[in-house]
């Protein structure tokens, strides 16, 4: 028998006064406990207990009333201390574009890992609902406005090794890589728009396993789509763009003992990478050398720095692309990303230290460029930690270098203050221009510039406690690091 409650039945239960007393108090609770739209929509799909496709979640497409980046600790060490934590919504140097600015529309499109307003970072549970989002805002370069940033599907993770990439296809629609950190996370997806030039609604398009997205295409949408592949280490994987459609066939790029951490770059034809290699049995934390080669043909050959064609995949440790040896110094090598010259000369940001652990690991800040038929090799500042990453952009005749090299209110841990570093004579010598950021309460890191920037939003980043949980903000600054804004 269907049981009906009577519209009058709690009249009957609960008196007049008491009713309204009531009402007001549960009324009081959920504006205290929810206190934006976005946030009732969150609390309302607490219901997921295990993940589910993208476009089936509750979550799928919701706007934001807040921006919001994810903390992250990676690996306690038997000190107690994080390898490195912070905020990390721009994280990682090996993710390609983060923000890319859209000439047609006059935007910047951005994208972030985000998180939720009450998020506290739980090492234990790498795997579960409403920790890491997928998130995408842009910048309206006619009114000066941030759009309220769309939360396209919840990752269903806390690592932001998943955090998202994007760039714009031949219609101006937007495309969003969406990657895992190995099988240790939740599939990939690449979505795309279903408006031009709109951040409002994705689609999925594939679902795919890849790591460290850096999708280089020119305007006739060709080019090539890096990635890593956990199989066999790290492995550096690539597939092709051809008229715009990313095409199913993979090959392997390099996998020199236990792989590589890349960075890449286009310039007009010509798209490099710079990559360090991983030695077996020391892992990861014992990365070295650095190497760089390129593409002048949208990924069919691939050739040293002397045009010298090069066979793939790249597998043994000495070879042509071979920049410098750390290895044999006893050097670690940190690539951080890569930028090419006025003369289309590829010039690499990357750090060196001696110690993996952040308690002795101080790191020098390089830059290594090719001029005059050689590889030039220069410091630009010492750091306090082998994780404080940033950004190298050449803007006009000066080459700039935003890093966070100057201490943070959480010393010797990754990040700290942001410091514009600029060479006047193509990278040979270098000197503080302006220190961006000063007296922060927390460290910024991660610092990333926008493709075809326009001047007035040319670079983002995230802060946090790095070396407890705590809120992470988002910024953004114009190309010269004069007006640091926080987003909100």
């Amino acid at each position: 028998m269907k049981s009906v409650i009577k519209k009058d039945y709690f009249k009957k239960i609960i008196p007049k006064n008491d009713l309204i007393i009531l009402l007001a108090l549960l009324s009081f609770l959920s504006c205290s406990i929810i206190n934006n739209e976005s946030e009732i929509r969150i609390y309302s799909c607490h219901e997921q207990v295990s993940f589910i496709e993208p476009a089936s979640q509750c979550l799928f497409n919701t706007k934001l009333d807040y921006f919001r980046g994810i903390w992250y600790g990676q690996t306690k060490l038997e000190n107690g201390r994080f390898k490195y934590a912070g905020g990390l919504g721009t994280y990682t140097s090996h993710h390609g574009t983060s923000a890319f600015y859209d000439a047609d529309s006059e935007k910047t499109f951005f994208t972030y890992g985000g998180t939720r307003l009450d998020y506290n970072f739980d090492n234990s549970s790498q795997v579960g609902p409403d920790q890491l989002y997928i998130m995408i805002s842009s910048f309206d370069h006619k009114t000066g406005i941030l759009e309220k940033p769309t939360l396209i599907f919840d990752k269903w993770t806390n690592d932001p090794h998943d955090n998202p990439v994007l760039n714009i296809d031949l219609n101006g629609n937007i495309i969003v890589y969406a990657p895992s950190h190995g099988n240790l996370t939740t599939p990939s997806y690449i979505l795309k728009s279903t408006i031009p030039a709109s951040i409002d609604s994705f689609e999925v398009i594939e679902k795919s396993l890849f790591a460290y997205p850096q999708p280089q295409m020119d305007k006739n949408g060709d080019g090539v789509f890096f990635y890593t592949s956990y199989e066999n280490g790290r492995t550096l994987k690539f597939r092709k763009y051809i008229g715009g459609e990313l095409q199913k066939n993979e090959e392997i790029l390099s996998s020199i003992q236990a792989g590589h951490y890349q960075v890449t770059s286009r310039l007009d034809s010509k798209i490099g990478t710079a990559f360090n290699f991983i030695p077996r049995p020391e892992g990861s934390d014992y990365r070295s050398n650095l190497y760089y080669f390129e593409t002048l043909d949208n990924g069919d050959t691939w050739q040293d720095i002397n045009g010298n064609i090069i066979s793939l995949p790249v597998n043994k440790i000495n070879n042509t692309l071979l920049i410098k040896d750390y290895k044999k110094e006893g050097k670690l090598v940190f690539v951080m990303d890569i930028s090419f010259d006025l003369d289309s000369n590829p010039v690499i940001l990357y750090n060196v230290s001696s110690s993996p652990f952040p308690d002795s690991s101080k790191a020098d800040l390089m830059v290594a460029f090719y001029q005059n038929q050689q590889w030039n090799i220069r410091t630009i500042s010492s750091t306090d930690h082998n994780y404080n990453m940033g950004t190298i952009q050449i803007v006009d005749s000066d080459w700039a270098v935003i890093v966070p090299t100057d201490k943070g209110p959480q010393e010797n841990a990754a990040g700290g203050e942001l410091v514009y570093w600029k060479s006047s004579d193509n990278g040979f010598s270098w000197e503080i221009e302006r220190r961006i950021t000063d007296n922060s309460s927390n460290n910024n890191n991660y610092v990333k510039k926008v493709k075809n920037a326009r001047s007035e939003f040319s670079y983002i980043w995230a802060d946090g406690n790095a070396e407890i949980p705590s809120v992470s903000n988002l910024y953004y600054t114009d190309i010269r690091g004069l007006k640091p804004v926080r987003m909100e």
